[in-house]
């Protein structure tokens, strides 16, 4: 596989938000997830153990993306965790009653790569609940969209980490598609 393409400056524009994470061991996963895809920013909100950068968990699981864990940021809250982005994405596993139709990953990253390039300043992210029971109605309504993970549906389940990561691959390949603004 060749570099990272021109466009790869849009990458940092791309955010990574985790809501109340239970396990430090996760938010090193997901760290080292974005890492591997070309992504640095992490976002985490209102994590259960506040020291989760120095968790021995976390640091191990990061794998060589120490460097995404320790510049992570935290937040008191989702709405906190999103100023400055035009466009989020609830990773959800499931269409709700109310808030944004359910979309598929694929064409929401393609839409994704089209808002960085139309948007100059702005940011977009991809929002992720936590592990027991996912986004909360009220944060999946903070979204502009929402989107699942095509699974088995009889057994659907994903690990944190691994919902990051096929975001990040969706999204990175989207953005390989794409032109850089100049």
């Amino acid at each position: 596989m060749t570099g990272f393409p021109a466009n790869a400056l849009l990458f940092p524009r791309v955010r990574f938000v985790l809501v109340e994470p239970t396990l430090a061991a996760n938010i090193g996963a997901a760290a080292r997830a974005i890492k591997t895809m070309g992504f640095a920013r992490l976002v985490v909100v209102a994590p259960r153990d506040p020291d989760y950068r120095q968790d021995a968990d976390a640091i191990a699981r990061s794998t060589g993306a120490a460097d995404v864990l320790a510049a992570s940021e935290t937040a008191a809250d989702l709405t906190q965790a999103l100023a400055g982005v035009t466009l989020a994405i609830a990773m959800t596993g499931y269409d709700r009653e109310f808030g944004p139709k359910l979309l598929d990953l694929r064409s929401v990253a393609r839409r994704l790569a089209d808002e960085l390039q139309s948007t100059p300043a702005g940011e977009v992210a991809f929002v992720f609940g936590t592990e027991r029971s996912g986004l909360s109605n009220a944060d999946l309504l903070r979204c502009q969209l929402s989107c699942a993970i095509p699974a088995n549906p009889e057994f659907a389940s994903l690990n944190l980490a691994q919902s990051v990561q096929v975001a990040a691959y969706e999204c990175q390949l989207a953005l390989r598609t794409t032109t850089a603004i100049q």
